[in-house]
């Protein structure tokens, strides 16, 4: 799952959490952009511990995605070695590896 913190990131998050339950599976979940709003990323935390949803990463709002964005490249290809995308590989191995437990 990857929420925004924002008052319609947590209303998604629920209904989508509501979905991922009835077929049973395991959610983890990114915030993103939860340095904007951290009262609210609190909210997000609180809920997602609610649900044992593991946090896998906490993505800060970074001008270089937006950059990424408008030029259509992924934010690991247009900015390989910055913080934003050394976050998001760091995310994508941690949920491979979780997958990986998963399927034991």
């Amino acid at each position: 799952l990857v929420t925004e913190a924002t008052i319609s990131g947590l209303h998604d998050l629920r209904r989508v959490q509501k979905l991922v339950k009835t077929f049973n599976y395991q959610a983890v979940c990114i915030i993103n952009k939860y340095d904007l709003n951290e009262a609210m990323t609190q909210e997000i935390e609180d809920f997602l511990d609610e649900e044992s949803i593991t946090v896998v990463a906490k993505l800060p709002y970074d001008e270089t995605f937006t950059k990424a964005l408008a030029l259509a490249q992924p934010i690991v290809e247009y900015s390989k070695d910055g913080a934003l995308s050394t976050l998001v590989r760091e995310s994508w191995e941690t949920i491979k590896l979780i997958i990986k437990e998963n399927d034991r």
